[in-house]
C-alpha cells in the first residue's frame, strides 16, 4: 500500500514543488522559494526510489529473452567478423599509425613468435 501511495504522490510532489519555487522567484520570497525547492528535492527522491523499484521488477520472462537477444547478437557478430582476430581497421589519411613496439598477445595467424626474453630493470 505504501508504495502505491508513494508512486501517486512522486508526480504531484514534483509539481508542487516547481511551481511553489518558481513562485517565489517570481515573487522574490525566500521562504517560498526554499519550501518550493525542498519539495521538489523530496518529489525528485521519490522519482528515483519509483524509477529503481520499476527497473528491478524484471520477470524471468525478460531476463530469457534479454539473455536471447544477447546470444542473437554475439552470432552476429561472430558472423560479420566482428569478433575475429585481426580486424583492426587499417589507419586512414590523417590518423596516426600504429606504434612499432606493441606486443600483440596472440599473432593474426595464430602460430608463436619468438620474441628475446625481456629483464625488469
Amino acid at each position: 500500500m505504501r508504495t502505491r501511495a508513494i508512486n501517486a504522490l512522486a508526480p504531484v510532489l514534483l509539481a508542487c514543488g516547481i511551481s511553489g519555487a518558481l513562485t517565489g522567484l517570481v515573487f522574490n520570497y525566500q521562504r517560498i522559494i526554499w519550501a518550493g525547492s525542498i519539495v521538489l528535492g523530496l518529489g525528485a527522491l521519490a522519482v528515483l526510489r519509483q524509477t529503481i523499484l520499476h527497473a528491478h521488477r524484471a520477470t524471468d520472462a525478460q531476463l530469457a529473452a534479454a539473455e536471447v537477444n544477447g546470444y542473437r547478437k554475439a552470432l552476429a557478430h561472430v558472423a560479420t567478423g566482428l569478433l575475429d582476430n585481426g580486424t583492426t581497421p587499417t589507419p586512414g589519411p590523417g590518423e596516426p599509425t600504429p606504434a612499432d613496439n606493441v606486443v600483440r598477445l596472440r599473432p593474426p595467424n595464430g602460430t608463436a613468435v619468438n620474441r628475446p626474453q625481456r629483464k625488469a630493470q
